[in-house]
């Protein structure tokens, strides 16, 4: 191998639509026939309905937001006995008048550029599905349950290697047209609702029609890149205070700082001695009142950490509605008529709009105008009511949190719950639950998460250094290399459970102290190229972290190291996952696409289409850059809410690279209006020498650099 010399370049800067979703398709790209309807969406995505009463659907589902796509060139031929849909990567049969769709009356011809062209029919079984992801991976160690020893199951998700997949809409409840819409019954249960892909390889472009119908990826807030400190411990306001201030003088960077449920009031709860209430939770589980004897003045807390750069996220268990001894209690009741006699719980009824809208306007709403800017939603367990029997109150939670903040607030909305099922992909970020601290956790992770944007689930937050103990002191290494692994996953956010043995302070680890802040501040460098990424997931629906084989799916290499990722398009990660040798040394085989890749850690050059075989101290980090790129990256950044306009480029001088620049406020939703602008940067090598350009820029937003 070759090493050689980046070139960094410090840059100056001076001063440095979210789409319309219509529901309703097109009627040019609308087939009727009889009691069936077919709906051409694109030239590979298509969708198939069925009813008996020809009650079709023309509304917005759980899943499916958008069906006024541009129309494609397809091509109908109807006979006296069959009708078909051809487009140029499809050919849809069915048989006149024949009923419901089955193995008999309907078949999609698949066509594929480097396989026979494949038939499929009602019931056909897909075994090359490629998988999405799952609620949480609470109570797992690895992909091992620690209950039963049974293995982990992933959903579904939009790819497969069979080149097409489908997915069945027809049991989701539909929106209403409200302002905050609402769900409501199809009006024929019976009726029949698919959409089904036709993609051969092109993963991409499958995630692209996924997203053109199901909504797209929003951007979060800059800042949620940043470092989040997390602790299930019970802080006080002091406490918190001084944990900010070590944190500033051992000058690690940190943007969120999170408050476990110790924040409110737990009317005495005792994990050995619960006592539940009438809905079968803990006393003090549920809460929404500060706890004043370790808060005396939250809102000055809030306002100083804030003012420190720092956004507030406050845990939430709402599983047994508004408590009795709640400071919102009585103001809750009487909006919405509930006796208070008794001085009973106001019980959980959020798939109720009074009672959600009063929910949010009594509690949660003015909290946040105190100061709390997210929550994390820590229960989600089982469905919910008569009202929607089927409904996943998961999915419901994420929904209503998500859009409450996002029709009162131009702030980008944010919620910190699990994944609750297709069409949550809408409503980020995930929280994948308390798991084993391992190695074995550690090494599923990042199959874990970059599988998850096959149903465009761009953000999984992992409880960095893991969650549920054996009662031994931290091992100093494998929290290392869980933190090396969090700095090139989507959210990096330390974590444990409330046990004394546990330690997640960087500087109660000697040895490794410079290594674990080293880490974080390569991942604040790289917070611009990953910004980047985000804005290509919402508008292409690829998730900057996505699995080998989106770039190279002809490769079946691609599919069999799943433990190695991209990290944006142009960086491969292989995260250390094991623990050194005798010698401090930890062997590992990485596979390398075509082309040029330069070693992040170790400064080597390696050309591509190989096993690389190579040893890793615990410092280097397995990063590999192609060199037709350059990387964008902040210096000395330690809030990502108030970034530098100074921006150092990485640029590689073997060969002529490129790089298009996005950039935004960070924090509003008016990237949706286009308020961004694009930056292109490009070098020439020439002989010996080297040409770098960069174009003016396009676009403007809020406190936009003028020039550069």
């Amino acid at each position: 191998m070759q090493k050689i010399v980046l070139l960094s370049i410090a840059i100056f800067l001076s001063n440095i639509s979210f789409s319309q979703n219509t529901p309703i398709a097109n009627p040019k790209s609308i087939v009727k026939v009889g009691n069936a309807r077919f709906t051409v969406l694109s030239d590979g995505l298509i969708r198939m309905e069925y009813s008996k009463d020809g009650r079709f659907v023309n509304d917005a589902s759980q899943i499916v937001i958008n069906r006024n796509l541009p129309l494609v060139n397809f091509h109908v031929n109807k006979t006296s006995r069959y009708i078909s849909i051809k487009t140029d990567k499809l050919k849809l049969r069915y048989k006149l008048n024949s009923g419901e769709f089955i193995s008999t009356n309907l078949e999609i011809s698949v066509f594929r550029k480097n396989k026979n062209n494949f038939k499929w029919k009602p019931g056909t079984v897909d075994t090359e599905n490629l998988k999405g992801t799952t609620r949480t991976l609470d109570m797992y160690d690895g992909d091992t349950s620690m209950k039963d020893g049974s293995k982990l199951k992933l959903e579904k998700g939009i790819l497969s290697k069979s080149g097409w997949s489908i997915f069945d809409d027809s049991e989701s409840y539909l929106f209403d047209k409200a302002n905050w819409q609402w769900l409501k019954e199809r009006e024929d249960s019976k009726s029949l609702d698919y959409y089904f892909f036709a993609f051969d390889d092109d993963y991409k472009q499958a995630l692209k029609d996924f997203t053109s119908i199901a909504g797209n990826i929003p951007m979060i807030p800059r800042y949620a890149l940043g470092w989040w400190w997390s602790r299930y411990w019970v802080y006080s306001d002091k406490e918190i205070r001084e944990l900010v201030t070590n944190i500033d003088n051992y000058d690690i960077p940190i943007d969120v700082m999170v408050i476990d449920m110790d924040w409110h009031e737990t009317y005495g709860i005792n994990a050995s001695e619960w006592e539940t209430d009438e809905f079968g939770q803990a006393i003090g589980w549920t809460g929404y009142t500060w706890n004043n004897n370790l808060f005396p003045d939250p809102n000055k807390l809030l306002s100083d950490l804030h003012d420190d750069g720092l956004s507030v996220a406050l845990n939430l268990h709402p599983a047994s509605g508004i408590y009795y001894k709640e400071s919102q209690y009585k103001s809750f009741a009487e909006a919405i008529n509930f006796n208070t006699s008794e001085d009973k719980n106001i019980p959980y009824q959020m798939s109720d709009k009074k009672w959600a809208s009063t929910y949010f306007d009594t509690i949660i709403r003015p909290m946040e105008k105190e100061g709390v800017d997210f929550w994390w939603l820590d229960w989600q367990q089982w469905k919910m009511n008569k009202q929607f029997p089927k409904l996943n109150n998961t999915w419901w939670l994420n929904y209503t949190f998500f859009t409450d903040m996002e029709k009162n607030s131009n702030k980008r909305p944010l919620v910190f719950h699990r994944w609750g099922g297709l069409g949550n992909h809408r409503y980020p970020i995930g929280f994948s639950g308390d798991a084993k601290i391992s190695w074995k956790t550690l090494a599923y992770q990042p199959y874990f998460t970059s599988t998850a944007s096959n149903v465009g689930y761009s953000y999984w937050s992992h409880d960095i250094g893991g969650h549920i103990f054996n009662n031994e002191p931290t091992d100093p290494e494998l929290y290392l290399r869980w933190i090396q692994y969090g700095v090139f996953s989507p959210i990096l956010r330390t974590h444990a459970s409330k046990n004394s043995f546990i330690t997640r302070e960087f500087w109660k680890f000697p040895e490794h102290f410079n290594m674990m802040k080293e880490a974080l501040n390569l991942r604040y460098s790289l917070a611009p190229y990953l910004y980047n990424y985000m804005h290509e997931a919402y508008e292409n629906g690829v998730s900057a972290i996505h699995p080998m084989y989106y770039e190279h799916p002809k490769d079946e290499r691609s599919y069999k190291y799943s433990d190695q990722y991209y990290f944006g398009d142009d960086i491969i990660v292989a995260p250390i996952t094991s623990a050194i040798d005798n010698i401090g040394l930890v062997h590992k085989e990485i596979w390398l696409p075509k082309g040029s890749w330069y070693n992040l850690s170790t400064g080597e050059l390696a050309q591509g289409d190989m096993i690389m075989m190579k040893d890793y101290s615990l410092s280097e980090i397995p990063v590999f850059v192609n060199t037709r790129t350059i990387v964008p990256m902040y210096d000395g950044v330690k809030r990502l809410k108030n970034v530098s306009d100074n921006l150092t480029l990485l640029v590689f001088p073997m060969n002529s690279s490129s790089f298009e620049l996005y950039e935004d406020d960070g924090v509003s939703n008016d990237y949706k209006n286009n308020k961004s602008t694009l930056t292109k940067i490009k070098s020439k090598k020439v002989d010996n020498k080297l040409t770098i350009t960069i174009d003016k820029q396009v676009g403007s937003y809020k406190n936009a650099p003028t020039e550069r």
